[in-house]
């Protein structure tokens, strides 16, 4: 019964997230793919709840072992899909989907089995099957031991070595990323930030491992309670922090205590009001320690406080965020400071990157340019706010605001015109 519980978890954690995403305005191409792998993940889990409650009909069990030997390998695709998505890139190597979808071929082939041996006859197989128990005479066929192969040996071997060739992409990509042991550590000390799009893959990583132990421990899993239900719990508590971070993060960097959700970053609530940096995040002052400051900067408070207040002048108060080709290293020669102190200072104060600095005040300012200039088109307003194109503003003025430039403009301008007419 325990057991039974925690995959019942598994179904209703994948059924909450698939809501709560759909309910997401705006939903991004890696977003709508993590839809698909839910829905799949909890068919999969869903053959497994039936399977371990004794209750269930033989038959229904079959119709489920079908389509679990369907949507279990087409989850590897979508996951290398989802990966590809975030990072926003197109994949040049179109075989590595031919390999994730091998098993595919192979569950299809299982599930034709099922029919041409017959439901009836097939349940009865199975309840051989699952005790352990010879087959009788009957099922001493070639159709039917060919389809005991498949399901039980094949299948399981497919997947392991498909789960195994995702491990290595993984792992590839965060090589790609330089996510090095030592920063990894330092990571999980919460001393160290890493690329949002990093903590996701090594999160699938530890999903993709759990799905190996369960195919390397196949027989295991099945008939011993224990195995299930660590598997299980370790498998929900992955794909939870998945979606989180997939959902309620947005920055481009983000520290383990991020896991949980970004709750510093909201959408900008008040058209009205310049956006202060120095107000909406913790501020230098409330640091009192200078071992603090020597952690990232050798300065003095004095010194580093100075160092804030020219970075606040020259991106602020000089609009320096609508130039088109500001950088940080621009931006560290103009102020005449090193560019490792200024970037330690920004994460530090503002908990995000440059870029995301910069992007929060061109999307203000954008607004305050479409309230004053209704007219002009979104061209326009992308090349005063310092953006290369529409496409580049539409894409950070959702990511910050929750919506497009358009639908805001709607809501917030075109209705109060509406009105004072």
């Amino acid at each position: 019964m325990i057991t039974l519980f925690f995959l019942s978890l598994q179904c209703g954690v994948c059924l909450l997230w698939i809501f709560l995403t759909l309910l997401r305005r705006n939903k991004t191409k890696a977003q709508n793919v993590m839809i698909l792998v839910l829905a799949l993940s909890f068919v999969t889990f869903l053959g497994d709840m039936c399977f371990y409650n004794p209750s269930t009909d033989a038959r229904v069990l079959v119709w489920l072992d079908a389509l679990n030997q369907f949507a279990g390998p087409c989850v590897a695709p979508l996951m290398l899909f989802f990966v590809l998505a975030r990072y926003k890139v197109e994949s040049r190597h179109w075989s590595w989907f031919v390999w994730l979808t091998i098993p595919v071929v192979l569950g299809v082939t299982s599930a034709i089995l099922y029919v041409v041996i017959g439901i009836d006859d097939a349940a009865e197989m199975m309840a051989y099957i699952n005790k352990g128990l010879p087959l009788p005479e009957k099922f001493n066929t070639t159709i039917c031991n060919t389809h005991v192969f498949v399901e039980k040996t094949l299948f399981y071997l497919l997947v392991l070595l498909q789960m195994v060739f995702l491990l290595i992409l993984f792992v590839r990509r965060l090589v790609l990323d330089k996510v090095t042991r030592t920063r990894l550590w330092l990571f999980c000390l919460n001393r160290a930030k890493l690329r949002t799009n990093s903590v996701v893959v090594l999160l699938l990583i530890m999903l993709v491992v759990f799905v190996v132990g369960r195919c390397v421990c196949a027989s295991v899993y099945y008939y011993a309670w224990l195995p299930a239900m660590v598997l299980s719990l370790l498998v929900t508590l992955t794909m939870t922090l998945i979606c989180n971070v997939t959902l309620n993060v947005r920055s481009e960097w983000m520290r383990i205590t991020s896991l949980g959700g970004e709750m510093s970053l909201k959408p900008i609530a008040d058209n009205n009001k310049e956006i202060a940096l120095t107000s909406s995040q913790p501020s230098l002052s409330r640091i009192d320690t200078e071992v603090d400051y020597a952690a990232g900067v050798n300065m003095t408070r004095d010194e580093y406080e100075k160092m804030c207040e020219s970075v606040h002048n020259y991106l602020v108060i000089k609009q320096k965020y609508l130039d088109k080709d500001i950088t940080l290293n621009k931006m560290a020669e103009k102020t005449g400071y090193n560019r490792s102190y200024l970037s330690y200072m920004i994460n530090r104060e503002y908990n995000m990157a440059f870029r995301d600095v910069v992007g929060r005040l061109r999307v203000e300012y954008a607004m305050k340019y479409m309230k004053n200039h209704p007219n002009d088109l979104q061209e326009t307003v992308a090349a005063e706010c310092g953006f290369y194109g529409a496409s580049a503003f539409n894409r950070k003025f959702s990511q910050i605001t929750g919506m497009t430039p358009r639908l805001w403009f709607l809501r917030n301008v075109a209705t109060n015109q509406d009105k004072q007419q």
